[in-house]
C-alpha cells in the first residue's frame, strides 16, 4: 500500500476475500480519502474513489496510473483547448484576446469556473468567438447550426459555454452536458400596478354585495314588523291613537331612522319597544362594522390588476419584445393556446432606442432569467427611469438548467465533470454566481428594482383628501336636490287642496 498526501494507492490480490467489503464499503476502510485500488491478476481490477462520490467505480478502461494524482485530478500536462464563447451577461465576460486566444481580461461565473478547472487540470485556454449572427446558435431537427453549438459540432472546439440550457437535443447530437452550474427560472416583467382614487363607489366597498341585500332585507323586514304593530295597536287599543295614519312607507322610512340614529326616546314606552330595542341593536353593530371598514377604504391605497400569467396579458392585448429572435421552442409551450398565441405576438426590434420607446409607450413585458433569490438578467439593457416602472412576476413561465457542453467523446469531460461536482458540494459555484450578480448590481444598482413589488400598504400616516370624500358630498348633493323636489311638491299640494 502507498499512501501520499492527496490519497491512498492500494495494491491488492485478485483472490482477496476482502474485495467485495472494500469496494461496498469504502467508508468502512478508506474514510474520506480518494483511493485507487488495484487488484492484481490476470486481468487487473481498478477502481477509483473521488469525492464528492461515496463509492468505486470501476475503470475498464485505465489510461495509466501517471495520469491520475494523488488528488484524482487528471494532469493534461498544459494542452491548449479551445472554447467557444462570448460575452454574455454573468455567465461569461472578457476584455481582449492575446496572440494565443487567452482574455487579457475576463469575468463571468462560467469563465471563471472553466478558468479554475483548466488551472486545475493543468490545460491552457483558447478562446473561439462566434462569427455568426446567432451567437448561441439553432437546432433545425438534425443538427444544431450557427453560433457556439455550430462551432462544436463542427469540432472546431472542445467545449462551448454562455448561459446554453442543457436540452434533450444536445443528446440527440451526441453532445455531452455537464452537471448543471446554475438553474435559472424565467419570469416576465411586467408594469407595476398603479393607485387609483377613490371613487363615488367607495362608500359601498366596505361591504360586499350579499351584506347590503341583508341589510336591504333587514330594513323590509323592520318596516313590515313596525306597520303591523302599529295597525293591531290601532285596532285593538284606539284609546291610545298610537301612530295614526302611518303607512308601510312611512314605516320604511322610520326603520332607516332608527337604523342610523341607533335610539328614539320616543318609542321607549310604546308597546313596539321589544322590536325597537333588537332592531337598533343590530343597527348600531352594522354601522359600527360599515364605519370601520369605511376608514380603512378611504385610507388604503387601491391598486389596478397586476398582470401575473401569460393568459392575463393575452387577454388585455400585451405584446412582448425582444433585440434577437428567441427560441421559443424552449421557452413557451405550443400546446397551451394562452402561450401559442403569446408567442405570436413578440416583437423583434434591433435598434436599442427604438425598443426602450415601444417598451416606454406601450403594453409591454420583457422576459428575463431569475437566477436565486435576487439575481435577475435580461437580454436587453433598458435605462434606469424604465425599468423602474417594471417588477417581476410571483411564478416561473419555464424553469430550465445551464451547464457546459462538450463534443462527443472529449477526454476532458469526466475530469471536468468531476470538478464541477467538487465546486458545486464546496459552494464554490454558488458563490461565483452571487460575487458576479454583484459586479452587475453594483453598476446597475436599479437591476434590483423589479424584485421591489408595489403592495397595499399604508406606508406612512395619511390624511383624508377630497378625492377620498367626493361620493359622500355627492351624495348630498343628490339628497339636497330630492329634498328640495319633495319640498315643492309638498306646496303644490297645499296650494291645490287650498
Amino acid at each position: 500500500m502507498m499512501v501520499s498526501s492527496g490519497g491512498i494507492i492500494c495494491l491488492e490480490k485478485l483472490g482477496n476475500k476482502d474485495i467485495r467489503r472494500q469496494v461496498s464499503n469504502p467508508g468502512d476502510w478508506w474514510g474520506d480519502s480518494e483511493v485507487l485500488l488495484t487488484f492484481l491478476g490476470t486481468p487487473s481490477r481498478h477502481f477509483i474513489r473521488r469525492q464528492p462520490y461515496e463509492y468505486f467505480h470501476d475503470l475498464t478502461d485505465i489510461q495509466g496510473i501517471w495520469e491520475i494524482e494523488p488528488s484524482g485530478v487528471r494532469n493534461f500536462n498544459g494542452r491548449t483547448i479551445k472554447v467557444g464563447t462570448f460575452n454574455c451577461t454573468v455567465f461569461s465576460s472578457f476584455e481582449g484576446l492575446d496572440e494565443l486566444g487567452q482574455p487579457t481580461r475576463f469575468g463571468g461565473m462560467e469563465l471563471i469556473l472553466v478558468k479554475e478547472s483548466f488551472d486545475r487540470l493543468n490545460l491552457k485556454l483558447n478562446i473561439v468567438m462566434p462569427t455568426t449572427s446567432d451567437l448561441w446558435g439553432q437546432f433545425d431537427g438534425e443538427r444544431w447550426q450557427d453560433g457556439i453549438m455550430g462551432l462544436l459540432m463542427a469540432r472546431e472546439v472542445d467545449l462551448a459555454f454562455c448561459g446554453l440550457w442543457i436540452v434533450s437535443s444536445m443528446t440527440k447530437c451526441k453532445l455531452e452536458t455537464s452537471f448543471p452550474v446554475a438553474e435559472g427560472c424565467l419570469k416576465l416583467i411586467v408594469p407595476k400596478p398603479q393607485y387609483l382614487n377613490s371613487g363615488w363607489f367607495s362608500l359601498f366597498n366596505p361591504f360586499k354585495i350579499d351584506m347590503w341585500v341583508f341589510t336591504g332585507i333587514s330594513v323590509i323586514t323592520a318596516a313590515l314588523l313596525l306597520f303591523c304593530s302599529s295597525y293591531f295597536i290601532r285596532l285593538y287599543r284606539p284609546a291610545e291613537r298610537f301612530r295614526s295614519g302611518v303607512t308601510l312607507v312611512g314605516c320604511i322610512f322610520w326603520a332607516i331612522s332608527l337604523f342610523l340614529a341607533a335610539g328614539n326616546g320616543d318609542s321607549s314606552n310604546e308597546p313596539i319597544r321589544q322590536i325597537v330595542i333588537w332592531w337598533i341593536t343590530l343597527g348600531f353593530i352594522l354601522t359600527t362594522c360599515y364605519s370601520s371598514g369605511l376608514i380603512t377604504q378611504l385610507t388604503s391605497p387601491t391598486l389596478s390588476t397586476k398582470m401575473e400569467t401569460i393568459q392575463q396579458l393575452v387577454e388585455n392585448d400585451f405584446v412582448w419584445t425582444s433585440p434577437y429572435a428567441l427560441d421559443l421552442d424552449l421557452m413557451l409551450d405550443f400546446n397551451d393556446t394562452w402561450e401559442s398565441t403569446w408567442a405570436k405576438r413578440m416583437r423583434i426590434i434591433p435598434d436599442q432606442q427604438n425598443e426602450w420607446k415601444t417598451v416606454a409607450s406601450s403594453k409591454v413585458a420583457l422576459f428575463g432569467q431569475q437566477y436565486g433569490k435576487e439575481s435577475f438578467t435580461l437580454d436587453s439593457e433598458y435605462p434606469q427611469d424604465l425599468l423602474k416602472k417594471f417588477e417581476i412576476t410571483r411564478n416561473c413561465i419555464n424553469t430550465y438548467r445551464i451547464g457546459l457542453v462538450f463534443r462527443a467523446g472529449s477526454p476532458y469531460f469526466r475530469p471536468m465533470e468531476n470538478l464541477i461536482l467538487r465546486f458545486h458540494s464546496g459552494g464554490l459555484i454558488d458563490k461565483m454566481m452571487n460575487d458576479e450578480f454583484e459586479k452587475v448590481a453594483m453598476l446597475k444598482p436599479y437591476v434590483r428594482e423589479v424584485f421591489n413589488t408595489r403592495k397595499k400598504m399604508v406606508k406612512s400616516e395619511e390624511k383624508l383628501k377630497m378625492d377620498n370624500l367626493k361620493g359622500a358630498f355627492l351624495l348630498l348633493v343628490v339628497g339636497l336636490m330630492g329634498a328640495l323636489i319633495v319640498f315643492l311638491l309638498e306646496l303644490l299640494v297645499q296650494a291645490y287642496k287650498s
